[in-house]
């Protein structure tokens, strides 16, 4: 006859149950909710980095939890809501992360069984994917900014051009009429102002790849993204349009990533499109409930069922020499956003969706 387990489902130090949550480096807790009375295992206070042999309070746990976290981390001591999150702790060996899982026993006294798990080396992969990600995206951006060097290089030389010009007018008008002089020193002075703005517009897009998110007008930031994309000799021939609804509110962005995803999907629908007459994209902002919603429609000859059902999918690309990874980092940043990516199908072309939520 098979052993029937014992029913207390933690199970005092050296039996089965705790030494197979110690080899899988996993500790487990049981909080008594009316007394109070914490009962751990050995490994639970070694990952908190406490002596094994020591007494361990519901008080020393919580106290080893960073302070910013102590608070959520109370609430999971109580089973409330089934709260499963990551904690900082401060461990003898530098700070970690902790992961708790608990849940709420109702058979006898109300009580809180939980385990405890050290999730730093989680954490710092999570971690170093991110800094690889957010490279991959500046590196995207200066592939795009070699494709529109040439252009960059034009659009900087008019405003300079025009500038040098009405400075060589000041300088032969000055003798004879200074009032003209000085109007003219005045539109020299908006085409260096004028050149300064296409510098660090241009310094933004190619910038380190940091979340750095703050209120920002949708419509400048897509208006923006159309203005670089004209520099671009892929865009010759193709109509670049915006419809904004008017009064958007303002919306909580990494502006340099949002650009990025705007400025791949433009791409993308530029490239879709076959030589012909009457090419063109139209990036379209609404206000649905608590977020603005991008619309960017083209009029190309749309995405097969085939090609859709794997176009979020990492490293899968109908592009010769393609990474396929543009449309998938391109969902990653909407979602960290708080937002959501998809595709639908245009009447004609493709068009890919995705939503931002409002600055509070």
């Amino acid at each position: 006859m098979a052993q029937v387990m014992p029913e207390n489902p933690l199970v005092p130090e050296g039996d089965w149950l705790a030494l197979a949550l110690d080899i899988g480096g996993i500790g487990a807790f049981d909080l008594n909710l009316a007394s109070g009375e914490l009962t751990v295992t050995a490994s639970c206070k070694a990952i908190f980095g406490c002596d094994p042999t020591a007494s361990f309070s519901r008080q020393d746990l919580l106290a080893a939890i960073h302070p910013d976290d102590r608070e959520q981390a109370a609430l999971a001591l109580q089973g409330a809501a089934h709260r499963d999150a990551v904690y900082r702790v401060a461990h003898p060996d530098g700070e970690r992360r902790i992961e708790i899982k608990a849940r709420q026993v109702h058979t006898g006294p109300l009580r809180v069984i939980g385990v405890v798990r050290d999730a730093t080396h989680c954490y710092q992969a999570q971690m170093r994917l991110e800094a690889l990600r957010a490279e991959l995206l500046r590196v995207a951006r200066l592939n795009d900014l070699g494709a529109m060097a040439s252009a960059l290089a034009h659009e900087l030389n008019q405003p300079l051009a025009a500038a040098s010009n009405y400075l060589h007018a000041a300088e032969r008008l000055f003798a004879r009429d200074p009032a003209q002089a000085l109007g003219a020193i005045a539109k020299a002075e908006a085409q260096f102002v004028r050149t300064k703005e296409i510098i660090q517009r241009i310094r933004s897009f190619i910038g380190p790849g940091r979340d750095q998110r703050a209120p920002e007008d949708i419509e400048t930031v897509c208006r923006e993204v159309l203005d670089l994309a004209r520099m671009t000799p892929r865009y010759d021939g193709v109509g670049l349009f915006l419809e904004a609804a008017t009064g958007l509110p303002a919306v909580a962005i990494d502006k340099v990533q949002i650009q990025q995803v705007l400025f791949n999907l433009l791409r993308n629908a530029a490239e879709a499109m076959t030589d012909g007459a009457a090419r063109r994209v139209t990036i379209t902002a609404t206000l649905q409930d608590t977020m603005v919603a991008l619309r960017v429609a083209d009029n190309g000859p749309g995405l097969t069922p085939d090609i859709a059902a794997h176009l979020f999918q990492p490293f899968h690309s109908t592009k010769e020499g393609g990474m396929g990874v543009g449309l998938s980092l391109c969902r990653k940043i909407v979602d960290t956003h708080g937002g959501s990516l998809r595709h639908e199908a245009g009447n004609p072309g493709a068009v890919f969706c995705f939503t931002l939520p409002v600055a509070g």
